[in-house]
């Protein structure tokens, strides 16, 4: 079958889009095209035709973008059109006749009220109105994709298919043999202050007063230029520039290189009210399925997993000596950490990989067909 997937906002090698779902899908036999912002005008990678659209450094550009999408979909006629991003709910007539997949990976509503491009007077106003308008729109597709549970009941009421699927790891990706000191200590993904960036700079404060060889490694991207500001400032206020390594962002592929280095990894995530609570995040996974024990903060979304897992220390959200205490224990404790990593190794093969996800991913296609 024809597919386009299609995306406004995510880079042509997003992990869940391209790495995840097109090549599940390439894999299955479909024939997979990839529309996202690129500097190419059209590639193959891994079997996936990518077509590139017009790159914008401006909000205010999209319009420029949907236009695109909209012009490459109408010459492609894919049987099937999956996007990704919930402005694009807003061209929906323009990407007929082809059956619609709206695939939601966010608390749309609450993940409004933390964007500090947005004015903050404007917040509350624009969070009520894409609460409405969102599962109203998406009513005019044919599926609905979630990534987490509490996204469910917003859509169903729509009366179209509504499937959840976990962006769980790839189990094949993170099988590596570890390389690590004993002393390391990494965080993957975006880094902001609601994410914890600043608690973990305080906490590697306390950390390295009593493990005085530890380091973190930060791997990934700041949400702002504000967050990298203050996180430098930080590490520079604590003399911390040869215990914290800001590596920013890797690209897929490399990422198994920094995990091997690492002994814990940190999900030191901040409150419910500067963080959508329904938030499930995806890097806890990828440290169970790299066998390392997991050091988190106690957010309901954290706690249904690590209760029952035994994978790790959970910490209050924000408390940085907390945070501290619980590295500290886990690098001086190396055969319990040990024990946690291989229980969240377990627990990954038995049931939370991509591998088990993609294959509902492949039934929904099936069904649309």
């Amino acid at each position: 079958m024809n597919v386009c997937h299609v995306t406004s906002v995510h880079p042509p090698l997003d992990v869940r889009i391209f790495h995840k779902e097109c090549r599940t899908l390439a894999h299955a036999g479909h024939d997979v095209t990839l529309l996202a912002q690129a500097e190419w005008r059209e590639k193959v990678v891994d079997g996936i035709r990518i077509i590139g659209l017009p790159m914008i450094t401006k909000h205010y550009q999209r319009p420029r973008v949907w236009r695109c999408i909209a012009q490459k979909v109408s010459k492609l006629k894919p049987e099937i059109v999956h996007f990704h991003d919930p402005e694009l709910l807003l061209v929906i007539p323009f990407l007929r006749p082809a059956k619609l997949i709206y695939d939601c990976q966010e608390a749309t509503p609450e993940t409004v009220l933390v964007r500090r491009w947005i004015p903050r007077l404007l917040r509350n106003p624009v969070s009520q109105l894409v609460a409405f308008l969102e599962p109203r729109l998406a009513r005019w597709t044919d599926a609905i994709v979630v990534t987490e549970d509490g996204h469910v009941d917003r859509f169903r009421k729509g009366g179209k298919p509504v499937v959840l699927l976990y962006n769980y790891p790839l189990l094949s990706h993170l099988d590596f043999r570890r390389q690590s000191d004993g002393k390391t200590i990494i965080h993957v993904g975006v880094l902001s202050e609601a994410r914890g960036s600043t608690t973990m700079i305080e906490a590697m404060n306390w950390v390295v007063r009593r493990v005085p060889a530890a380091k973190l490694l930060l791997v990934g991207p700041f949400d702002s230029p504000a967050d990298e500001l203050e996180v430098r400032q930080l590490i520079a206020a604590h003399n911390l520039e040869s215990a914290v390594e800001v590596v920013g962002w890797v690209p897929f592929t490399d990422l198994p290189k920094w995990l091997a280095k690492a002994d814990v990894g940190l999900v030191p995530w901040q409150t419910k009210e500067k963080l959508p609570p329904q938030i499930i995040p995806t890097k806890m996974f990828e440290y169970m399925a790299s066998r390392l024990p997991v050091v988190a903060s106690s957010r309901s979304t954290i706690r249904r997993f690590m209760d029952n897992l035994n994978c790790g220390l959970l910490v209050e959200p924000g408390d940085s000596q907390g945070l501290a205490d619980a590295i500290t224990y886990l690098l001086t404790h190396p055969g319990e950490a040990r024990a946690m990593g291989a229980r969240g190794r377990s627990a990954v093969e038995e049931a939370y990989n991509w591998e088990t996800e993609g294959s509902k991913l492949v039934a929904l296609y099936r069904q649309l067909a």
